[in-house]
């Protein structure tokens, strides 16, 4: 009997272990579901400094640049690099997005041109369609800027779906180490000049489902 109750548990884990998968986004061409002002590309770039393997790409111009995925089978995860290929000129900026059902799943803060890039892990599951989105408040801002190695993960444990949190001051995001809401964060302040004397207002909240700190800081001048 134990042998056999061995056997059983050792089968289900085996099981669980097979049921894992992952897919890398631009590989995944029967899931488009229509895009715009975005290009898919294959081969390997740089982007913030980090190699990766396979990019979605913003083109430029006026408007969001944008692509939608259906999916077939049901996925736990997406993961990207995400910031401006090392060839964007300076002076850009966007802001990535991951939506599904009606709602933003991540957004990443305002990411610069020769920034750095962010690692993104964006929990997917029960959501058969979703869209990235890249979107810039200056025209062309968005070209250059890109989904580096994007992939999609199923069969994932409950721990394995855990987020660490951000920190997120006016809007530019940056990771903070760890699974669980930090006591305290770090906030930095401009140092005034001789003689001067500067007041900041500074609100801070906690976004349990974005997993992120958020931080608005305003300097009252007189």
């Amino acid at each position: 009997m134990k042998k056999f109750s061995f056997l059983l548990v050792l089968l289900l884990c085996v099981s669980a272990l097979a049921e894992k998968a992952a897919a890398p986004l631009v590989h995944l061409r029967d899931a488009r579901q229509g895009y715009e002002n975005m290009i898919w590309m294959e081969q390997r770039t740089k982007i913030g400094g980090e190699s990766v393997t396979g990019y979605i790409q913003g083109t430029g111009g006026a408007d969001d640049a944008l692509m939608g995925f259906n999916f077939k089978n049901d996925w736990d995860m997406l993961t990207a690099t995400v910031g401006f290929l090392d060839t964007a000129p300076e002076g850009r900026e966007a802001e990535f997005f991951v939506e599904a059902g009606g709602k933003v799943l991540y957004s990443s803060g305002i990411l610069k041109s020769k920034g750095p890039c962010h690692q993104v892990r964006v929990p997917i599951r029960g959501y058969k369609n979703i869209i990235l989105r890249i979107s810039s408040d200056r025209y062309n801002g968005t070209a250059g800027a890109a989904w580096g190695g994007p992939t999609v993960y199923s069969g994932l444990s409950a721990e394995e779906m855990k987020n660490d949190w951000s920190l997120s001051i006016n809007n530019s995001k940056t990771p903070l180490p760890g699974d669980v809401v930090p006591n305290q964060v770090p906030i930095m302040f401009e140092v005034p000049g001789a003689a001067e004397e500067v007041e900041y207002r500074v609100k801070i909240r906690r976004d349990a489902e974005a997993r992120t700190v958020i931080v608005e800081r305003e300097r009252s001048d007189p």
